[in-house]
Formats: C-alpha cells, sequence, structure tokens
C-alpha cells in the first residue's frame, strides 16, 4: 500500500508540476500581453496627443491668418473710405470750379454781345 501511496504521490506531484508549468506559461503570456497592450495603448496616445497638439498649432495659425486678413480688410477700407472722401471732395472742387467757370463764360458772351452791338451801333452811325 505504501508504494501505491507514493506512486499517486509522485503522479500528483507530477500533474501538479505540469499545472504549474502550464500557469507559469499562461502567466508569461498573459503578461507579453499586457505589455503588448500597453506600448499600443501608450503609442497611441502618443499619437493622439500629437495630433491634438498639431491640430491645435493648426487652429492657432488658422485664427491668425484670419486675424492678418481682417486687419487688411480693415486697412483696405479705411482706405478706399479715405479715397471715396477724396474723390468726393474732388468731385465737389470740380462742380464748383465748372460753375465758376460757366458764370465766366456767361458774363463774356454777355460782354461780347455789348461790343457787337456797340460795334453795330458804331457802324450804323
Amino acid at each position: 500500500a505504501p508504494r501505491s501511496s507514493a506512486g499517486a504521490v509522485l503522479e500528483a506531484l507530477r500533474a501538479l508540476q505540469r499545472k504549474i508549468v502550464r500557469l507559469e506559461t499562461e502567466r508569461s503570456s498573459a503578461l507579453r500581453e499586457a505589455t503588448e497592450l500597453r506600448h499600443r495603448f501608450e503609442g497611441q496616445s502618443a499619437a493622439s496627443e500629437r495630433a491634438s497638439e498639431l491640430q491645435s498649432r493648426q487652429l492657432e495659425d488658422l485664427e491668425r491668418s484670419f486675424q492678418l486678413r481682417e486687419s487688411r480688410l480693415v486697412r483696405d477700407r479705411d482706405d478706399l473710405t479715405r479715397r471715396l472722401d477724396d474723390a468726393e471732395r474732388d468731385k465737389l472742387d470740380a462742380l464748383r470750379e465748372c460753375a465758376g467757370l460757366r458764370d465766366r463764360a456767361d458774363a463774356l458772351r454777355a460782354r461780347l454781345a455789348r461790343a457787337e452791338a456797340r460795334a453795330v451801333g458804331d457802324l450804323d452811325a
């Protein structure tokens, strides 16, 4: 009986040893998978962070670009308004000058008509 119980103990120890080896293999495999997952997650997290930083920089660049465009448009608007005001002033000056020239032409025509009338009167006399 002791031999059979010694054999049973040996068999139980071998089974336990196989189970330990299998559990150690599973543990190593699980640790390897966990490490791979952690590295993959860290890589994705870093890539996500880089993408987020890139988007943030692109948004800042876009905002600066829009601000620059806005300031150029405001400057152009102000310049065009000033030029329009200058053109309106020039137009009014030209209209005044034109009216003055018209008045002077009318006065000269009247003088000419009087001079012609005198010349005709002098010829008749």
